[in-house]
């Protein structure tokens, strides 16, 4: 698939000359990492309407334990077996929601087109891959309605815990941070946020003039939040103890509460845990009492991880989502691959015991730490069907693979590559029939580094 180059206005349909210094600023800073990508918002009149009309929704009630269903969701189950290619095939014959067979990700993973709905538009297609922390590619069928959609969820989580997002084309008010070998980087300006900066950026140092710079340029920056998983938000209390950002937004990954802790006291601000997936993004956040709903928008069920069980509140299980928010992936019980226990409360469903794609730090022959995503990618374009990988104590690396035999050598010289040409690996064949859910990516060596530095 090739990327189709947009011109500035097509990013930025709304863009303005404030907003559009404010870019400059980003980019043009002598502090600056070497952008790799553009984005922008998309934001165009009607798009902009559909995101107003999300925001006022978002004053109506949540789903109740005293509920059976939503109001909407009859609607959206007759829209999608009506529309959408696979729930036609799956959905075929069933009367009533309970009826309806689940989906997952290897369903995206095989036809991602087979979720768009035949009356669809496809002007505003957007298509970026993910592999997450599971390795493996996937495309992500989006439009730029969704990317606000987060940005008016995230507003409202902020205020829940008495934070004002800003806007205005003075100021930056997100930054995203990554702790990887490599990644898409780039500087925006969103027309929701009145031209308020958004900035992508990869603490690697390799991306940047020198290391410090990684520092200086987020001081200049002064981002007022400043988001991403838990292994970047560590390297940020190596390279940018300094900043004073009014929150820190974890997502992505498991965080541990003492390194949430850790992180206050760093940062003194707040740390927010969210519960975020690509293909609807923003879903539920942390509180005292487990998981929030963020959205009425979002209907949550618990099932049996093997089976198409519901499972009574309280009961252990897998995550499935009903989400009608992306117009290119509308969701009807996808299995998020996440697990927990659902429980009623006053004010909604709760998720607690929240179990989600914990982060996971390897440590190279030369004592230099990486992160699992990274492995990911350099494996990404193998045809494995399935791996876990774990490091001993002793640093030596076991390797549980399914695939082709021709491929083992490819996959331990690329590990090699990453860890040095002297670690040693033993490879073990992989049990698809195993009981126990896979863990991709585990390790007995700790895994708060303090410097997570790179190959």
């Amino acid at each position: 698939m090739q990327d189709l180059p947009c011109t500035e206005s097509e990013r930025y349909p709304w863009l303005t000359e404030p907003a559009k210094r404010n870019l400059l600023r980003m980019l043009e800073s002598v502090h600056a990492p070497t952008f790799n990508h553009q984005c922008g918002d998309r934001l165009d009149p009607k798009t902009r309407e559909q995101c107003a009309e999300f925001e006022k929704s978002l004053a109506g009630p949540l789903h109740r334990p005293s509920e059976p269903e939503p109001a909407w969701l009859n609607a959206f189950q007759t829209r999608c077996v009506e529309h959408v290619p696979i729930y036609r095939q799956l959905g075929r014959g069933a009367t009533r929601f309970s009826e309806l067979p689940t989906v997952g990700r290897k369903d995206l993973y095989d036809q991602p087109w087979a979720f768009v709905p035949d009356n669809q538009p496809l002007d505003d297609l957007m298509v970026y891959f993910t592999s997450g922390t599971t390795g493996r590619h996937l495309d992500i069928l989006s439009h730029p309605y969704v990317s606000t959609c987060y940005l008016i969820l995230l507003k409202k989580v902020l205020a829940e815990f008495g934070i004002r997002l800003k806007s205005g084309p003075d100021q930056v008010v997100i930054a995203l941070v990554c702790a990887q070998k490599s990644t898409y980087t780039y500087a925006s300006v969103s027309g929701y946020l009145d031209g308020a900066g958004f900035i992508k950026i990869n603490l690697n140092s390799s991306d940047w003039p020198e290391p410090e710079a990684i520092g200086a340029y987020l001081r200049d920056m002064n981002p007022q939040i400043i988001s991403g998983d838990p292994l970047a938000l560590a390297h940020l209390r190596h390279v940018a103890p300094a900043l004073r950002p009014d929150a820190l937004v974890s997502s992505a990954m498991t965080l541990s509460e003492p390194f949430a802790q850790a992180l206050t006291k760093t940062f003194e601000c707040p740390v927010l845990n969210v519960y975020s997936m690509n293909e609807c993004r923003l879903l539920a956040y942390q509180s005292q009492q487990g998981f929030r709903l963020a959205s009425p928008d979002v209907y949550m069920e618990i099932m049996d991880p093997d089976q198409d069980q519901v499972l009574q509140p309280g009961q252990w299980g897998e995550l499935v989502v009903t989400c009608p928010r992306n117009p290119f992936l509308p969701l009807l019980r996808y299995r998020t691959g996440d697990f927990g226990r659902l429980q009623p409360s006053d004010s909604g469903w709760l998720i607690q015991d929240f179990e989600g794609r914990p982060p996971v730090a390897f440590r190279t022959q030369q004592g230099t730490w990486i992160n699992n995503i990274d492995i990911s990618a350099k494996l990404r374009d193998l045809p494995w069907i399935q791996f876990t990988l774990h490091q001993k104590k002793s640093g030596d690396l076991v390797l549980e693979l399914l695939a082709e035999a021709h491929l083992i050598p490819k996959v331990t010289q690329r590990l090699k590559a990453l860890f040095g040409a002297g670690q040693k690996i033993q490879v073990k064949t992989f049990d698809p029939n195993a009981q126990a859910k896979p863990i991709q990516y585990s390790s007995v060596l700790d895994q708060q580094p303090v410097n997570l530095s790179f190959p």
